[in-house]
C-alpha cells in the first residue's frame, strides 16, 4: 500500500508542483451611472468570460506540463506565468458562492446538501474513471484498486485536487460567511490574509525555519498536502468573497479605473516573469524558480485574476450596455437570442466538463502521440504543446457537447450553467418586477446576472 501511495504522490503532483443587512440582500438595485444595474439576484453571466479564459490557461498550463519541461527555462517560464490558474479559481468560486448566499440566502445545512451534492457526484464519477484509466495503464495490479480509489478520494486525481479543497472551503464557508457579515473591517480581514499567505509561501519556499509557528507549517504539510490544503489557498477564497460583498463598488471603481487595473495586472506579471528569470540567472533550478507556492506566485495570483476580472467585466459591458428589459439577459447575443456555439457564453456553459474531462484526453493524445506508430516523442517542443492544446480542447469539446444533450450532463459535465441560467433568471425577473410594481425594469436599466 506505501509503495503504491509513493508511486501515486510522485505522479499526481501532491507538492503542488505540477500539478441580510446588505443592499443585495433586501432585494435593492442599484447602478453605478454607467447604466449597468446590479439586481436583486441573479446568474453572473459578468464572470462567464473568466471561466473560459481560466479553462482555457489551465489546459494551456497542463500542455506545457505534459511536454516535460525539466530544464526547459522557457517551457517553464510559462508555467509559471499560468500557475495564476489555481488563485483566479478559488478567487472566482469565493465570489460566486459568497454572492449566492447574499442574494439567495440557505440555511446551513441546505448550503452544504446543494454544494456537495453538485460538485460532489461529478467528482466521484470522474474519481472512479481516472481509477480504471490508472489500472489499464499502469503497473499497479487489480489488487490494489481500492488503495488507489480511496487515495484519489482522498487526494484528488491530478487536477481535481480543486475539489477536495473546495470541499475544506465549503466546510467553513458558514462561518466566513457569519464573520464577513458580522464586520466590515474587511481590508483588516483581508490583510492578515494575506500575511498568512506569505508566511506560508516563505517557509516553504525559502525554508528560513521561522521557529515554531514555520516548523508546524512543514509538519502539516505532512500531515496533509499543502497542494490540497485549503490554508495554501485562504486568501483566494476570501478575497471573491470580500469582492462578492463589495461588488457595486468594484463594478464602479473599475468604470473609471479599468485602464489602470490592467496596467497593474500587467506590472505584476512583468515583476514575476523577471523574478523567475533572476532565480534562474542565479543558478536556481527551474522547478524551484517556478514554486507555485512561493510569494512572488501569490502577488500574481491576485494580479492576473484582476486583470481577467476586468477584462470579463469589459466584455460583459459591450455586449450589454444598451440592452433593457429581461429577456435574453443571460446571452450577450441579443435579447431573446440563443447563444451562438463558439461565444463566450456557450463555452462558459462547457467550461466544467472540459476541467473534469481534459486530463483524460492529454493522457490518450500523449499515448498516441509518443507510440511507436506515430513516432511523435522526438518533435519539437513547442508543436508538441500545440499539438496537447489543440487536440484535448476539440477533444473535450466535443465530449462536453454532446454529454450535455444527455442524462449524464450533470454527472460527468458539473454544474449544468444553461439550466441555471433559466432558473435563476426566472427568479431574478420576478424579483424585480415585484420590485418595480410588477411593471418591467426602467428603461436603460441592464441586469448583472450572478452564477449560484
Amino acid at each position: 500500500m506505501f509503495a503504491v501511495n509513493r508511486v501515486l504522490t510522485a505522479e499526481r503532483g501532491l507538492d503542488g508542483g505540477l500539478a441580510d443587512g446588505s443592499p443585495l440582500a433586501s432585494g435593492s438595485a442599484t447602478g453605478d451611472g454607467s447604466g449597468l444595474t446590479l439586481p436583486p439576484a441573479g446568474y453572473l453571466t459578468m464572470v462567464d468570460f473568466c471561466r473560459v479564459a481560466v479553462c482555457l490557461c489551465v489546459v494551456l498550463q497542463h500542455s506545457f506540463l505534459w511536454t516535460d519541461m525539466t530544464g526547459n527555462v522557457t517551457g517553464t517560464a510559462f508555467i509559471t506565468m499560468l500557475h495564476f490558474t489555481r488563485g483566479a479559481f478559488f478567487i472566482l468560486s469565493g465570489l460566486v458562492v459568497c454572492y449566492a448566499e447574499i442574494t439567495r440566502p440557505r440555511s446551513t445545512w441546505g448550503f452544504w446538501k446543494r454544494r456537495y451534492v453538485q460538485i460532489g457526484v461529478p467528482f466521484v464519477a470522474w474519481t472512479c474513471i481516472y481509477v480504471v484509466y490508472t489500472m489499464l495503464t499502469s503497473n499497479v495490479g487489480w489488487s490494489q484498486v481500492g488503495t488507489v480509489l480511496w487515495y484519489d478520494l482522498r487526494y484528488g486525481f491530478y487536477q481535481l485536487y480543486v475539489v477536495i479543497v473546495l470541499f475544506q472551503f465549503y466546510l467553513i464557508f458558514p462561518v466566513l460567511f457569519w464573520l464577513l457579515r458580522a464586520t466590515r473591517r474587511h481590508v483588516l480581514i483581508l490583510s492578515i490574509s494575506a500575511a498568512v499567505a506569505l508566511f506560508i509561501g516563505v517557509d516553504l519556499h525559502y525554508d528560513p525555519h521561522w521557529g515554531v509557528v514555520g516548523h508546524d507549517v512543514h509538519v502539516i504539510g505532512n500531515v496533509w498536502p499543502w497542494g490540497r490544503n485549503l490554508l495554501s489557498y485562504q486568501l483566494y477564497f476570501i478575497a471573491g468573497a470580500i469582492v462578492a460583498f463589495h461588488i457595486e463598488q468594484i463594478l464602479a471603481f473599475l468604470q473609471n479605473w479599468h485602464r489602470w487595473v490592467l496596467a497593474g495586472s500587467a506590472a505584476v506579471g512583468v515583476a514575476t516573469l523577471s523574478w523567475y528569470l533572476s532565480d534562474i540567472w542565479g543558478g536556481t533550478g527551474t522547478s524551484t524558480a517556478s514554486d507555485v507556492f512561493q510569494p512572488i506566485a501569490v502577488l500574481w495570483g491576485l494580479g492576473a485574476t484582476a486583470g481577467i476580472f476586468t477584462l470579463s467585466w469589459m466584455w460583459w459591458r459591450r455586449r450589454t450596455t444598451g440592452v433593457a428589459g429581461v429577456a435574453g439577459v443571460g446571452s450577450p447575443d441579443g435579447p431573446g437570442r440563443p447563444a451562438r456555439w463558439f461565444s463566450i457564453t456557450r463555452l462558459a456553459e462547457l467550461t466544467g466538463g472540459i476541467f473534469l474531462s481534459h486530463v483524460l484526453f492529454i493522457e490518450l493524445i500523449r499515448s498516441a502521440l509518443y507510440s511507436n506508430f506515430v513516432g511523435g516523442a522526438h518533435l519539437p517542443w513547442p508543436v508538441t504543446v500545440l499539438i496537447f492544446y489543440v487536440g484535448t480542447l476539440s477533444a473535450a469539446v466535443a465530449f462536453v457537447s454532446i454529454i450535455v444533450r444527455t442524462p449524464l450532463r450533470w454527472v460527468l459535465g458539473g454544474p449544468v450553467r444553461a439550466e441555471q441560467r433559466k432558473r435563476i433568471d426566472a427568479v431574478s425577473a420576478a424579483r424585480t418586477g415585484r420590485l418595480n410594481g410588477g411593471g418591467a425594469l426602467p428603461a436603460g436599466a441592464t441586469q448583472v446576472s450572478v452564477n449560484r
